[in-house]
């Protein structure tokens, strides 16, 4: 009985998870529909969670990745108050529900 305890506490451990690898984006056009629509559901969401004016004054870069989701990375200039910002946002949208979620909204960020 003993022994078999011992073995069982010499065995290795178990494996240490893998790091979160962040899934490979590729720039799109921020003028497709898909980066329209990903823009547009996340800015009225923002909209409605800060209560405050905003207004989107353009999109300067725009990127997507495809794992098991559709996400879509923008940077935005946003006016918020009469001074423009940048946001980096990150929208998902299931590609079998089609409906979109905000990942992450950083205010004055960008990669």
């Amino acid at each position: 009985m003993f022994a078999i305890l011992l073995l069982a506490l010499l065995q290795d451990p178990a494996p240490a998870p893998k790091p979160t690898v962040e899934p490979p984006y590729a720039k799109v056009e921020p003028s497709s529909l898909d980066v329209q629509a990903a823009v547009k559901f996340a800015f009225s969401e923002q909209k409605k969670k800060l209560k405050e004016p905003l207004s989107l004054a353009g999109i300067l870069t725009a990127e997507k990745a495809s794992i098991g989701a559709d996400n879509y990375r923008v940077c935005l200039f946003v006016d918020r108050g009469g001074v423009t910002e940048r946001a980096q946002v990150v929208v998902s949208r299931d590609p079998k529900k089609k409906k979109w979620e905000t990942q992450v909204w950083s205010w004055g960020s960008c990669r």
